[in-house]
């Protein structure tokens, strides 16, 4: 349905009414949207897509913006349809599909690296999505697709809006860094909300053999903590404790035969009746936030 926008004037002069009439202006259609713009609506969601026409991809309005925001548009696909179709590339490999394209798009964008990290997998709470055309802007002839991010919640759906970009927000330290982190609960290790006090942060997964030397993964471990605190002591003075938690329950065995578990690299405060209030990445020298 065209929307028009109707502009009038109605002129009164004495006992005679007289008026000018305007004629329908057709609302500009939309142009596609660009990397770093806003994205406004419920993304929760989202999730990765696998649907190979723009035309059913989910509509939800975008902007130039510089405040806050429910996701932000990381990469955009000039047509959507045609990226779908998988082909191989000339060496005979696959090429990365959407769904990797897009999560890909996202970690980079929010600055996540290995650099520094050892073995360990940075461990955040992230989301990524399709978003596509309007209904007019397909009927203009508009293909594209868009891949954003956001941060869902400890259960899974969107938390409140961001407050500013995401660009690098991993990297530096901004309102926004610890709704991306992940905060456990001590008792029962089930994740709790990132602004909300925590007993334990986790920085870093990995898989490693069962026979793995526990005190080279809590070397490695300490330097993770480091590099992603940027603390000139972790430990903050033997306030924290950098634990390696390793779960043999979860073990599995590699094509090789070899026998691996899950390692996770957290932190936590030594009083066991004391709390984090916030994330601790990219703390520096600001002070501990402990209660």
């Amino acid at each position: 349905m065209l929307l028009v926008a109707v502009v009038g004037v109605v002129i009164l002069s004495g006992l005679t009414g007289t008026s000018t009439g305007g004629k329908p202006i057709a609302e500009p259609i939309a142009a596609p949207p660009h990397v770093g713009d806003c994205v406004a609506g419920a993304v929760d969601a989202l999730g990765i897509t696998t649907t190979s026409s723009s035309a059913v991809l989910p509509d939800l309005p975008t902007s130039s913006c510089t405040g806050a925001r429910d996701a932000e548009v990381v990469l955009v696909i000039d047509d959507y349809a045609a990226a779908s179709v998988v082909v191989p590339s000339e060496d005979g490999t696959v090429r990365p599909g959407l769904r990797e394209q897009c999560s890909l798009a996202v970690l980079t964008y929010l600055g996540v690296t290995t650099d520094a990290t050892g073995d360990w997998s940075p461990s955040i709470s992230w989301g990524a999505g399709h978003i596509g055309p309007s209904r007019r802007q397909a009927d203009a002839g508009q293909t594209w697709a868009a891949c954003v991010a956001y941060v869902p919640s400890p259960n899974g759906h969107q938390t409140e809006p961001l407050t500013g970009s995401v660009r690098d927000v991993i990297r530096h330290r901004t309102p926004d860094t610890a709704r991306f982190g992940i905060c456990l609960d001590a008792r029962d290790k089930t994740p709790v909300s990132r602004t909300q006090p925590h007993s334990v942060e986790v920085f870093g997964g990995t898989v490693v053999p069962l026979e793995t030397d526990s005190s080279t993964l809590e070397r490695s471990c300490r330097e993770l903590v480091s590099a992603e605190t940027l603390m000139p002591d972790p430990t903050a003075g033997g306030a924290l404790i950098i634990d390696v938690n390793t779960d043999s329950v979860g073990s599995a065995t590699l094509e090789d035969g070899t026998p691996v578990q899950p390692a996770q690299c957290t932190v936590r405060p030594t009083d066991a009746g004391r709390v984090l209030t916030a994330s601790l990445r990219q703390l520096g020298t600001t002070p501990l936030p402990l209660a």
